[in-house]
């Protein structure tokens, strides 16, 4: 199965990072799987032993939306994967919704760190 983990954060030893390291150490092992993020930090690479041909693609997020976009979008259209997960915080991930939109992939939106109010 080939798999694209989205991190909307920098990929550093914090949360959703190391949520996705913890889904990556154990999927890694059958599947080929490849992540997008920003800020890969060496401290928690060095927690994931990178294997079946992963790709890391760094593309910053913040200073250019729609150059991030489309590379993102170029990812997803070039890679034909079967699942596609992206972790951020609550609306944050609109971006990353449209880069995937119209794909044959499962689509897993995974928001961290959501607030409630009535």
């Amino acid at each position: 199965m080939k798999i694209l983990y989205i991190c909307t954060v920098d990929f550093s030893l914090t949360g959703i990072p190391i949520h996705i390291r913890n889904f990556y150490n154990v999927l890694s092992k059958s599947n080929q799987i490849d992540i997008v993020s920003t800020n890969f930090s060496k401290d928690i690479l060095d927690t994931m032993p990178l294997r079946n041909g992963t790709k890391l693609y760094d593309i910053p997020r913040g200073k250019n939306p729609l150059k991030y976009l489309v590379k993102l979008r170029k990812i997803v259209k070039n890679n034909n994967y079967d699942v596609i997960h992206i972790h951020g915080n609550s609306s944050t991930m609109l971006l990353e919704l449209l880069a995937c939109k119209k794909t044959n992939s499962l689509l897993i939106v995974h928001t961290h760190n959501v607030q409630y109010r009535s």
